[in-house]
């Protein structure tokens, strides 16, 4: 929980508290995002069907990062739209129908913010099972009763972060005892 997480914090450093319960929340939610953002611990998947002639794809809820994508059970090749507008012009309009040398099923996604992909080619016929995988938004703590679910050995690289950043505040010993 939150509060032991504070406990815990004190607990690690043998001098006074140099820190307020609110900068320690905030510190140690700030370690939750780098830790995330390094380990992906908290991922999602979410599942899509394709529709016809569809390209731009809405996700239900925000993925920090999308780590891959599958067309039915075979992968896609991660990509970027300024790559697509770069290499095929019109590319939002070619389907798995097109014809040579357009594929034959979507190859390729690319995010489009936190909260949408593009894949081209588009299905042509739709109805076909496609799986995002991502890391989601890192929780945030803010109730002593709020938790994570993290082992001991993370827990300990948590609070070593967290007190390195509360360090900044003194500067000069604390901090350089803290690197």
């Amino acid at each position: 929980t939150l509060a032991t997480l504070r406990a815990s914090l004190q607990a690690r450093w043998e001098a006074s508290k140099f820190w307020s319960d609110q900068e320690a929340r905030e510190g140690l939610n700030e370690s939750l995002r780098w830790w995330n953002l390094l380990t992906g611990q908290w991922k999602r998947t979410e599942t899509l069907l394709t529709v016809a002639s569809q390209v731009w794809y809405a996700l239900s809820s925000t993925l920090v990062y999308t780590v891959q994508v599958q067309f039915g059970s075979l992968p896609m090749e991660q990509t970027s739209v300024e790559d697509l507008d770069n290499a095929r012009a019109g590319w939002e309009g070619e389907t798995t129908a097109t014809g040579a040398p357009v594929p034959t099923r979507p190859t390729f996604w690319a995010p489009a913010g936190l909260k949408s992909i593009a894949i081209w080619p588009a299905d042509s016929v739709g109805g076909v099972t496609m799986v995002v995988d991502g890391v989601r938004a890192t929780p945030t703590l803010v109730a002593d009763t709020d938790f994570i679910d993290l082992g001991q050995e993370e827990l300990d690289t948590l609070l070593g972060e967290t007190l390195h950043r509360l360090s900044f505040k003194e500067g000069g010993k604390r901090l350089a005892s803290t690197a």
